[in-house]
C-alpha cells in the first residue's frame, strides 16, 4: 500500500481501484451517456464516475479525504435517484454504497 503522505495520488488510486472492484457490473465506472438514460442530465446536476475521480486525482483536485468520500457519496446517490429502486443499477448502487463505506472506513484509519 502506497504511503498517503509520501504517494499521496498513488494512495487515492489504490483506494479508488479497490472501490471500483465493487462495482461489477461496470455500472459506475463512466459516465452516464443520455442516450442509455434518457433526461440523466436534466434530473442529475452534479454527475459523477469513477473515471471523473480518476481524473480529479491525477489532476490533484483533491484537497481533503472528504472531497473524495463526497463524489463517492455522488455515485451512489445519484444512482438511487435517477432509477427506480426496483432496478438493479438502484441495488448495485446500494451494494456500492454499503460495501464502498466499509472500504472508505479502512482507508479513513490509515
Amino acid at each position: 500500500m502506497p504511503d498517503p503522505f509520501k504517494q499521496p495520488t498513488e494512495y487515492l488510486l489504490a483506494f479508488l481501484n479497490r472501490i471500483a472492484m465493487l462495482d461489477k457490473e461496470g455500472f459506475f465506472q463512466r459516465p452516464v451517456r443520455e442516450e442509455e438514460a434518457p433526461n440523466y442530465y436534466s434530473i442529475i446536476k452534479q454527475p459523477m464516475c469513477f473515471a471523473d475521480m480518476r481524473e480529479k486525482i491525477a489532476a490533484g483536485l483533491y484537497q481533503t479525504w472528504r472531497q473524495l468520500r463526497d463524489d463517492f457519496n455522488l455515485i451512489h446517490e445519484n444512482a438511487r435517484r435517477f432509477n427506480s429502486n426496483k432496478t438493479l443499477v438502484h441495488r448495485a448502487a446500494l451494494n456500492l454504497q454499503k460495501n464502498g463505506n466499509k472500504v472508505l472506513a479502512n482507508y479513513e484509519l490509515e
